[in-house]
């Protein structure tokens, strides 16, 4: 492979650099900017073969890949930036033929811009759009601050992707713009606690936008950001709700409360698409409240309502009845009065009954499938407990439930001294998020996005 690329680069040298002279043999001498390693030509040309070698199928991995085009320091940010302007790789041989800029060698371009500085890009790029302000500069620039930007940058992203001369959004720069956002937002979560009012601020044009970035995180800390937005710009419900099943239940039960007081509304929407989303979106959070409309529901006219509906009360409540009203009537009903009448009890057992009592109560809760998130917020504060034995048993139960309300003080019972609460906290955070989590907390902390 390296024997191969030599050749290669020893060619194209020749023929990107004419003869200048010759030696005593009459062979063509290579000019002396070629001489020079970090000389323009010769670094442009690295790169270029570099990125265009990374799609041969004996490819070196990646990170090697990157660190080759890092390699040169700030000689290689110029001849990067030119490339991602360009978006195509020229060819170097005569049997090559110009290549479009792909999508993986984009985030090897990206990678090797930040590996190599991390601040310089942004700012070289800038000085470029004062210079040539077009439409491919603008992308560029988008790709610039989706590696490397931070949640301080939205509203640099915003005007680059419209500038305020213009009306409408120009198709190219939406692609760029949802990702940008969405690759901040991952990579910096603060983000997630001004977007609501960013995207409410927002022009109109790019709203849209705004909300299918947030729903591609796919981070349930975007439900405040949701919520936020439906309460100001409720004519974007259509988008908004249906991004809700992007995001997934949040850990924070206020956050989804507050979302699906939000959303409850458009269950009576004549719109057979927007009560769907909404009947979805509330299932996914498990909103108990909108139950009896669900029920209602199961009789819509509409077949894909129906469905919805029903899809939306199997998901809160894990279980697989029909599509019989009646069935789910009485479930419900026997589930809000054990609410109503015994949970307080059993909760107060759980609390302060002693260890039998406690036992028998968390055993009790756990097998509840109504109001599971209050249930699961008021078990977790009962990992803070001294009794070994009820941590464990809190944990067992917190899994049984299902819900994430409770994962912040999960989380922290990995570090228990005690092996048998931290093994229970691990099993119950690995069925309510179904994941398979690392050794590390706060590597499952990253993996949960808590």
């Amino acid at each position: 492979m390296l024997g191969g690329t030599l050749a290669r680069a020893a060619l194209g040298l020749a023929l990107a650099f004419p003869a200048a002279g010759g030696d005593r043999d009459g062979a063509p001498a290579a000019p002396e900017a070629a001489l020079r390693p970090n000389s323009p030509p010769l670094v442009h040309f690295r790169i270029v073969r570099a990125l265009r070698d990374s799609r041969d199928g004996d490819a070196p991995p990646s990170e090697q890949i990157v660190a080759s085009l890092a390699e040169p320091g700030t000689a290689a940010l110029a001849p990067l930036l030119d490339i991602l302007v360009d978006q195509r790789l020229p060819a170097l041989l005569p049997t090559e033929r110009e290549q479009m800029l792909s999508v993986p060698q984009r985030g090897l371009l990206l990678a090797a811009l930040a590996r190599g500085s991390s601040h310089a890009p942004i700012p070289a790029i800038e000085s470029r759009l004062e210079i040539e302000p077009t439409v491919g500069v603008r992308i560029a620039a988008l790709h610039v601050y989706s590696e490397m930007g931070d949640a301080h940058h939205l509203g640099r992203v915003l005007e680059l992707a419209l500038s305020e001369q213009e009306t409408e959004l120009d198709p190219r720069l939406e692609p760029p713009l949802r990702a940008t956002v969405s690759r901040i937002l991952v990579r910096d979560p603060g983000g997630f606690r001004t977007l609501g009012s960013v995207i409410a601020g927002a022009r109109a044009e790019l709203r849209t936008a705004l909300v299918f970035a947030l729903g591609a995180t796919r981070d349930p800390r975007g439900v405040d950001a949701l919520a936020h937005l439906l309460a100001f710009h409720p004519e974007l419900a259509g988008v908004a709700v249906a991004q809700v099943r992007q995001l997934g239940r949040s850990c924070d039960p206020v956050a989804n409360r507050r979302l699906a007081e939000e959303i409850r509304p458009h269950l009576g929407s004549e719109r057979a698409e927007l009560c769907c989303a909404a009947a979805r979106a509330l299932g996914e959070l498990g909103d108990a409240a909108s139950v009896p409309r669900m029920i209602e529901l199961l009789e819509a006219p509409s077949p894909s309502v129906r469905d919805s509906a029903l899809w939306a009360l199997r998901r809160s409540s894990r279980l697989a009845y029909p599509a019989l009203q009646e069935i789910w009537r009485r479930w419900y009903e026997a589930e809000q009065k054990w609410w109503e009448t015994q949970a307080p009890r059993e909760l107060e057992r759980a609390a302060r009954g002693n260890r039998s009592d406690r036992l028998q109560a968390l055993q009790a809760l756990s097998e509840r499938t109504l109001h599971r998130e209050e249930l699961a917020a008021r078990i977790a504060e009962l990992l803070s407990e001294d009794d070994e034995v009820v941590r464990r048993l809190a944990c067992d139960a917190l899994g049984r439930l299902g819900s994430p309300a409770g994962s912040d003080e999960i989380l922290r019972a990995l570090r228990d001294a005690e092996e048998g609460v931290r093994l229970a906290a691990r099993s119950a955070l690995s069925s309510i998020h179904e994941v398979e989590l690392p050794e590390d907390p706060e590597d499952c902390r990253r993996l949960l996005r808590l």
